[in-house]
């Protein structure tokens, strides 16, 4: 795809310059603009969602298929080629800093069915195990801190982890803007909760978790400190999240979960607020009228 087709440092992130037209013209419809807008203008087409997949590919088997197109043909193989494309939209959209078009795809995934991977893991599950599982109609609940299957848990994880790192970049940037600092914790911290992990579940003592932590595996954890520290503390009293045991990464995690929850909370009183506001004003309009 455009942001590897024809880069002058041989790495993947960003770039700006535009592509020598002799290289936009070998693949159709590619730009003659920067590396990751041609890539987006390119794989959004199958992203349009003027279908019922997530993602617009199909795979086609001849009447007389070779051996190999035989082999090819299976739902693993598709999944696979699809889970491909997804990963590729999904790290233009973060390259081009587009977290409506992220945001967009977590809809559509959430009114997906379940599909069969996914199901058949998490039917193998007990009703109740020692990490605190129950089994869920919806996709929409999974455990994500749980290793689990399937086209839609892979597409969830992607791009929840792709929307944290969008908004820990915003909120370097607007250092020491208290506003704006405020809403990207709470954006922030609304990615963390689709972890769908409450910290009193007992998978956060495991050993399965404390590697995933101390090796910074967790981008939603080391996202929702980073920005705990921006908003709460100074310069002088953070922390490098990367350098963090586990231990430290828990206390801090606590702390920015309950101001997480203090902001929801004020959230939900502001827009109860405004309801019973708007209410009055209807009924004082219709006594008006009357």
């Amino acid at each position: 795809w455009a942001p590897i087709f024809f880069h002058p440092l041989g790495t993947t992130s960003g770039d700006s310059n535009s592509i020598p037209e002799d290289k936009a013209c070998r693949i159709v419809g590619l730009q003659n603009g920067s590396f990751v807008e041609s890539a987006e203008s390119i794989i959004s087409s199958l992203f349009d969602k003027k279908r019922l997949q997530l993602v617009a590919v199909w795979v086609t088997t001849p009447a007389s298929p070779t051996p190999f197109e035989t082999i090819n043909d299976s739902a693993r193989k598709f999944d696979r080629l699809r889970c491909k494309y997804i990963a590729a939209y999904i790290e233009t959209m973060y390259l081009c800093k587009r977290t409506e078009q992220l945001e967009t795809l977590i809809k559509w995934n959430h009114a997906s069915p379940r599909d069969l991977p996914s199901f058949y893991d998490i039917s193998l599950r007990s009703e109740t195990n020692p990490l605190g599982t129950r089994y869920q109609d919806s996709h929409c609940k999974d455990n994500l801190l749980l290793p689990t299957l399937g086209l839609v848990s892979f597409t969830k994880k992607l791009v929840n982890a792709a929307l944290c790192r969008i908004l820990v970049e915003a909120m370097e940037k607007c250092d020491g803007v208290e506003k704006e600092e405020k809403d990207e914790f709470g954006n922030i911290y609304s990615c963390f909760l689709r972890l769908n992990c409450p910290l009193e579940n007992s998978i956060w003592q495991t050993q399965q978790i404390r590697k995933l932590l101390n090796a910074g595996a967790c981008i939603e954890v080391d996202s929702l400190i980073t920005a705990y520290q921006f908003v709460h503390l100074t310069k002088e009293k953070r922390l490098e999240v990367n350098q963090m045991s586990w231990e430290e990464k828990m206390l801090m995690l606590r702390s920015a979960v309950k101001e997480g929850q203090k902001l929801n909370t004020s959230k939900d009183e502001l827009d109860a607020s405004k309801k019973a506001r708007k209410k009055r004003k209807i009924l004082d309009t219709a006594q008006t009228v009357v």
